[in-house]
């Protein structure tokens, strides 16, 4: 009934929209704009998102529009090497889009360890995918905890691959619990002040703490029962050293930062360009790579992008070389 009453009113809301177009809009366009809005109901649907207010609903229609067009115009450039499309974003503004998803918060520098890479031959490619070393996507929400599901991947495929079973770690204790190591809930962190918790800390499976995908006030406390594990510590590649952070995910998934302004809209492809200016604001994990790119694990679902992954050029793209960083020596405490 809750279903159908939604349903009824999204239809009702279309309708008005629709009248509102042919009232506004000049003949020659309003054929266009009638189909973006039967688009934009059928997007409602496939996301399950709710809007009730008209006035809401319009102002959402429009931002659809006008990213359905930069979509359009995007695709149209023959020499771009990646597709956009719709996806659970295109209802938002870009800066809508930054304010909730691209939330990284890098410190001021800090003493770490930095691992040196001295011509170390690597394999040409590698998909730790393939070797049942990555978790399933996941989904941070409307929460900005990407820097999370960044820690937890690279704390699960080096788990993995130390020869201990397959786990998955939880978001959501980093979330609530990592404040003291500078992090800032679902309002952003950073994946060193991730790792710092778990070294001090521990952390528990995502069964024992599950995601919220909202950051409590209160970190819960372990039972006794519950097993929490401990990282060592881990290891920062040199900036820019994209050569290293190749030999670095050829031996384990790694975390690093990006931009991520490309990936509101991202489709499929590789992502070759990200501009002249680049600002480090989200984390991801790397799961392996070609000759040719990096293939990036997302944390927004896997109805985002080639389900749940990216591909971006080896070269520095969109700052990938800059902020990389992974653990060492994971056991149980």
């Amino acid at each position: 009934m809750k279903l159908l009453v939604s349903s009824l009113i999204l239809i009702a809301l279309s309708l008005s929209a629709l009248t509102f177009l042919a009232l506004e809009r000049p003949s020659n366009e309003l054929g266009d704009m009638q189909n973006v809005a039967m688009m934009f109901l059928k997007y409602l649907q496939r996301y399950k998102m709710h809007i009730i207010n008209p006035k809401e609903y319009m102002y959402r229609l429009n931002i659809f529009a006008k990213n359905l067009q930069n979509i359009k115009n995007h695709n149209q450039i023959s020499n771009k090497p990646y597709i956009e499309g719709i996806n659970q974003f295109t209802h938002l503004t870009e800066e809508e889009f930054e304010q909730t998803y691209l939330t990284l918060q890098i410190p001021a520098s800090k003493q770490y360890k930095t691992q040196e890479f001295l011509g170390d031959e690597v394999p040409s490619s590698i998909d730790w995918r393939d070797l049942n070393a990555v978790t399933p996507v996941k989904n941070q929400g409307s929460c900005g905890s990407g820097y999370a599901f960044s820690t937890t991947g690279a704390l699960e495929g080096i788990h993995k691959i130390s020869g201990k079973d397959w786990k998955g770690f939880s978001e959501q204790q980093i979330i609530d619990c990592s404040r003291k190591q500078g992090n800032s809930g679902c309002h952003g962190g950073f994946m060193e002040n991730a790792f710092d918790f778990v070294i001090e800390n521990g952390i528990l499976q995502e069964n024992d703490y599950p995601y919220e995908g909202h950051a409590n006030f209160k970190c819960k406390k372990n039972n006794s029962n519950q097993q929490s594990y401990k990282i060592q510590g881990y290891y920062n590649i040199n900036k820019y050293d994209c050569r290293g952070l190749q030999q670095a995910v050829a031996q384990q998934p790694v975390s690093v930062a990006i931009d991520g302004k490309f990936l509101q809209r991202y489709h499929s492809g590789i992502i070759g360009d990200c501009g002249s200016s680049v600002n480090l604001n989200h984390g991801v994990l790397i799961v392996g790579y070609t000759e040719d790119f990096f293939i990036v694990k997302n944390s927004w679902g896997t109805n985002w992008g080639e389900d749940g992954y990216f591909r971006i050029t080896k070269t520095n793209t969109c700052g990938i070389c800059e902020a990389a960083s992974y653990p060492y020596s994971i056991n149980y405490q």
